[in-house]
């Protein structure tokens, strides 16, 4: 080892490394959270939302004629029963 050729080796840090390491990892987490927060109401809540205003706008009247015209059911005879799914017969 003679004449400087061999470099020297950085002091460890011996004061503080809890609490940088601590800042950083809360940094890290809070951002990490943020994105997820972000993901998951452009993921889930919007199209949630939208699913929840169709199901809202719902006719529950123009719903039952659709379905009774479609034959659905057996207690109430469609419109008109050559469209109908299924067959209607009248209970004696």
């Amino acid at each position: 080892m003679s004449g400087g050729a061999v470099a020297r080796l950085a002091k460890p840090k011996l004061r503080g490394h809890f609490r940088d390491a601590l800042n950083k990892n809360l940094l890290y987490s809070g951002i990490g959270g943020g994105i997820a927060a972000v993901a998951y109401y452009f993921l889930q809540m919007v199209p949630h939302a939208k699913r929840r205003e169709e199901y809202m706008s719902i006719n529950p009247a123009k719903e039952f004629e659709r379905l009774r015209d479609l034959g659905f059911f057996w207690s109430v005879p469609p419109k008109d029963p050559s469209k109908a799914l299924y067959e209607w017969k009248k209970e004696d």
